[in-house]
């Protein structure tokens, strides 16, 4: 077992994340609101990989949005978001 794989493994053990999950399916939302020191909060939300950034656009938009890699834009995808900031009019 590589490296990567074992802190991947002791990550989902640790965070309490389904192990059901596909290659399909994004990171999820408890991942990046673990407080344990092994989560990482800049991996993209599809691959994984790190150093992926949050929009700063879609941040002014949405409460939660999760990171997404340069490769993963080149490819169409969009970032994850939940729970849009209400604009209330007075």
């Amino acid at each position: 077992m590589s490296h990567g794989i074992k802190n991947c493994h002791r990550n989902l053990q640790t965070n309490g994340l389904k192990t059901s999950l596909s290659c399909n399916d994004t990171v999820e939302l408890a991942y990046y609101s673990s407080e344990t020191q092994t989560a990482r909060k800049d991996i993209c939300c599809f691959c994984a990989a790190l150093h992926a950034e949050i929009n700063a656009n879609l941040k002014q938009q949405y409460k939660t949005v999760l990171p997404i890699c340069h490769d993963c834009v080149a490819a169409g995808k969009t970032a994850v978001c939940q729970r849009p900031i209400k604009k209330y009019k007075y």
